[in-house]
């Protein structure tokens, strides 16, 4: 998916797509080091930096997506409180990555699952809001983060012991994460036609709209 959106990108130059890769890189790199594949394969001579690698490379992931969502549904336009908030969460995301430094790992590792639950679920309301103002590239987005927020429930309620231990329930969150990355490339594939559609759309009425402009001027 990385490869396949920047190739993407730098055939359409949208920041949409780098913001996208650049969050599909992190979100890799967290996944990863959740499961151990990063020390064993990356850094197997550095064991204490294996030991912050998942309280570091968490919070990176999350705040590169709120980046890309605050991009991609024009939060700053559409919807300022939930802009407000998500830039609030990447503040408290700083301060888990202070405590994992720290060697505060219980309190780094409460923070970060509270705030990711809370973003994913703001993120969701916001797109929400946002295909309710006509964003149609958002219903993409809306099931892509729902299937993301399941996966993150099925892990929780695996870790408390309710669902059992299985192949789904051990890997929801990385299932959920790669349901998402396709379903978001849609989106941003849709993204890219909408406006294609709304510029070919412009160019063809500009002439009538100057007609219309210079006929009302001259009557008026």
């Amino acid at each position: 998916m990385i490869f396949y959106n920047l190739f993407i990108y730098i055939t359409v130059r949208d920041t949409n797509y780098l913001l996208y890769i650049i969050y599909l890189g992190f979100i890799c790199i967290a996944q990863t080091s959740i499961q151990g594949y990063t020390f064993k394969y990356l850094w197997p001579e550095i064991p204490l930096f294996s030991k912050y690698s998942v309280f570091i490379f968490a919070p990176i992931a999350t705040i590169s997506a709120i980046f890309f969502v605050n991009k991609f549904l024009q939060t700053a336009v559409h919807i300022k409180r939930t802009y407000k908030a998500l830039n609030f969460i990447i503040g408290l995301f700083l301060v888990s990555i202070f405590f994992s430094l720290a060697q505060q790992f219980q309190i780094a590792y409460q923070i970060i699952n509270v705030l990711t639950l809370s973003g994913v679920i703001l993120t969701l309301i916001g797109g929400v809001v946002v295909y309710k103002k006509g964003v149609q590239s958002a219903r993409f987005f809306i099931l892509g983060w729902s299937i993301l927020l399941i996966g993150g429930l099925i892990y929780s309620l695996k870790e408390m012991g309710i669902l059992p231990h299985v192949f789904f329930t051990a890997y929801s969150i990385q299932i959920g994460s790669a349901l998402e990355a396709i379903l978001l490339s849609f989106a941003l594939g849709d993204k890219i036609n909408t406006y294609k559609k709304e510029r070919l759309v412009f160019y063809c009425c500009a002439p009538s709209y100057a007609a219309f402009k210079t006929l009302n001027n001259y009557f008026c």
